[in-house]
């Protein structure tokens, strides 16, 4: 355990903290543990309400931790630019003898139900391995596994499936898996100039896995399961300007991935239109169909022509 310093970052929108399931599975961690598994918790607040973050943070100042850290700038700045702004407070941080490669970043939303097992079971099975860019539980949602996927190269491009077989393990082949609950290696972070501010929300996690395995960074999926409630099982609820966020990101995903081949941008982002429009159909949402597809031609337009 002495060569590991494990800090964690809990991303909160318009919420009280004393309600985020995370931060109550963290508490009861620190709790138990004596804070000898967590060096440190930032709690990230991107919340728009100025009542309800000057309430966290009055909550936060109360308990007087030293363990947790409260930092806000004033707005919803995003996923990207709250991880950054958190993974630069740690690797400047000299209070402790680790270097960067023995630092990691557990990255949580303020919805998940995080277990003191899972942490233990991060100390249990860490390994002493340059090339392990990251630990990751299996995610489930509503009715399947989410988290870690297969990435397929398939003619259209990028392919997050299932995997045949459970993972478990060191996995040899590429995978990518949701920001919540990945334990990043900081040194890995900070190679890869840290999180990429192009994609604020959405496929932040996809690029970011795309990124480290590019690196030749491997995952290692830990023995836990782990439920988690995506926003899009609900696509019902989700709002326009949301969905339009999505869409963006996805096309900025394709551009990365395949800026070296207009015609493998053009194959992408067709299969992700046709995605797009069994998406919106399927849930009969005719004018996200009309406006997303709107979106979508003229995305395609601007990253053809991006140089």
């Amino acid at each position: 355990m002495s060569s590991i310093n494990l800090n964690a970052i809990i991303v909160i929108y318009n919420k009280k903290i004393e309600e985020c399931p995370t931060y109550i599975g963290v508490e009861h961690i620190l709790s138990e543990t004596k804070a000898e598994h967590i060096h440190k918790v930032y709690i990230f607040d991107n919340s728009t309400d100025k009542d309800i973050r000057e309430h966290n943070q009055q909550f936060i100042n109360a308990q007087q931790l030293d363990v947790i850290k409260y930092i806000t700038l004033f707005n919803n700045v995003g996923l990207a630019k709250a991880y950054n702004t958190v993974l630069k407070m740690i690797s400047e941080d000299n209070s402790t003898r680790f270097d960067l490669s023995s630092k990691w970043l557990l990255i949580l939303d303020q919805d998940t139900e995080l277990t003191k097992e899972y942490i233990e079971a991060f100390y249990n099975e860490y390994q002493n391995n340059s090339k392990i860019g990251s630990y990751v539980p299996r995610i489930y949602g509503k009715h399947h596994i989410i988290s870690p996927l297969k990435v397929n190269r398939k003619y259209f491009g990028d392919s997050f499936d299932m995997a045949d077989q459970e993972p478990s393990g060191l996995l040899t082949q590429r995978f990518s898996a949701i920001n919540s609950c990945s334990i990043i290696n900081v040194g890995v972070l900070k190679e890869l100039n840290g999180f990429n501010e192009n994609f604020p929300i959405d496929y932040l996690d996809y690029y970011t896995y795309y990124a480290m395995w590019k690196k030749g960074y491997l995952v290692y999926c830990l023995d836990v399961d782990i439920n988690h409630d995506l926003s899009f099982d609900t696509f019902g609820e989700v709002g326009f300007g949301r969905y339009k966020i999505f869409l963006n990101s996805q096309s900025e995903y394709v551009y990365e991935v395949e800026k070296n081949s207009k015609k493998m941008i053009l194959l992408a982002s067709f299969h992700n239109y046709r995605r797009h429009a069994l998406r919106t159909l399927r849930n009969r949402r005719l004018i996200f169909f009309v406006k997303g597809s709107l979106i979508s031609a003229k995305n395609v337009i601007r990253i053809i022509n991006k140089k």
